[in-house]
């Protein structure tokens, strides 16, 4: 079994007034507790059988922050509990650590594939949402480059002060550095972070659907004529540089995610993490696992997160290779889909995927599924439902 492993690291110099992940104030200090906790939660994982770690991906927060003596130690120590052979190990990084001494240090460690969360190449635009970006940003990124062959490069459509020359100059900044792979995300407006509390009480002004469908057609046009192919909703590579990764959370495979407020699918079994740091050292220090919530799944719920998550991928889903040993009810899914999803979808034998335009309704799409779960859950007999 070829496992994933996820660490985070919730530390920040500062919160982005968009993040609504879980993140504590950075101290150089306080590394040393949580990653301490950190080795116990994977001491706790040392005792079933994980399989080899495949790939590992460091997230936060800001995971360029973690000071690379205090990281060696983290690592050298997980290898040792751990089945630790990664094809795979990405780092999140802020433009700001994008220099020399980092850049040597993480490639000493064994990553080698970083991921730079830029948002926005237009500092008025970052300021708007509380975030910093160095001057120099364009020579860091080329740095970057140069000593990683494989570069992500994120961005989030729909900030404050959004408009074409900002889409633009994102793309240019794409062209001009070449990454294999980019996240173009669109900003959520139903996260709770500063900057949608603003938004909701009418304190700043964000683009309508409509423009910012027209900009996203933009991107989707300049994207395909750089080379790029998407394969998920959000994500385009080149060079057959798909994140191995988080191929696993669309893929619904096993992975482990370790850290406050990490989630989790591992067998049947799937979890998030408190994200109280507090409750996180208290529960681990009674060698608990530091769980806010845990379900094992029944076929039916795995099967229709497997859904879920799949369609999100161009090429989508193999119904009779997730259905395995009821794959005689492909015909009877695909009835219900076609229901659900109409023309947004294509059929071709037992393979089902979203059509270009309705990749970018999945969130309104999937709301639709949710009427025929009973109709789905029949497919399945009853004992194991």
């Amino acid at each position: 079994m070829n496992n994933a492993l996820y660490v985070h690291f919730p530390f920040c110099m500062r919160k982005c007034s968009y993040c609504d992940f879980d993140t504590v104030p950075y101290n150089e200090d306080s590394v040393d507790e949580y990653q301490e906790h950190l080795l116990k939660e994977i001491s706790l994982w040392a005792e079933y059988d994980v399989g080899t770690v495949k790939t590992m991906y460091i997230g936060g927060g800001s995971p360029s922050l973690w000071p690379g003596r205090k990281l060696h130690r983290f690592l050298d120590r997980l290898q040792k509990q751990l089945d630790f052979s990664p094809v795979e190990f990405t780092l999140e990084c802020n433009p700001q650590e994008l220099i020399d001494e980092n850049l040597s240090c993480w490639e000493t460690l064994g990553v080698d594939r970083l991921s730079v969360g830029i948002q926005s190449s237009e500092r008025r635009i970052l300021r708007s949402a509380n975030r910093e970006a160095p001057a120099d940003l364009l020579y860091r990124l080329v740095k970057a480059r140069e000593r990683f062959s494989n570069v992500n490069l994120d961005f989030i459509l729909g900030l404050p002060g959004e408009c074409i020359k900002s889409v633009c100059g994102n793309l240019e900044t794409i062209k001009a550095i070449g990454p294999n792979h980019v996240s173009y995300y669109m900003l959520d407006k139903d996260g709770d972070s500063d900057l949608m509390r603003l938004y909701h009480s009418g304190r700043i002004e964000l683009l309508g659907t409509e423009r910012v469908n027209q900009l996203h057609d933009r991107i989707l046009e300049k994207m395909c004529a750089m080379g790029y192919d998407r394969y998920e909703v959000s994500s385009w590579q080149r060079k057959g540089s798909e994140c191995l990764h988080n191929l696993a959370y669309w893929k619904n495979a096993d992975y482990i995610g370790i850290g406050i407020a990490a989630g989790g699918h591992f067998g049947r079994t799937r979890y998030v993490n408190t994200s109280d740091i507090a409750d996180y050292y208290d529960l681990l220090g009674k060698r608990n696992f530091p769980r806010d919530s845990s379900k094992c799944n029944t076929p039916c719920e795995e099967f229709l997160e497997t859904l879920f998550m799949g369609l999100r991928l161009v090429k989508g889903v193999d119904l009779a290779e997730v259905l395995k040993d009821k794959a005689d009810n492909v015909p009877r899914i695909k009835e219900i889909l076609v229901k659900v999803f109409g023309p947004n979808m294509v059929f071709e034998d037992s393979k089902v995927r979203f059509t270009s335009e309705g990749l970018d309704l999945t969130g309104r799409l999937f709301a639709g599924l949710s009427e025929y779960r009973e109709e789905i859950t029949s497919v399945f007999s009853s004992r194991d439902t």
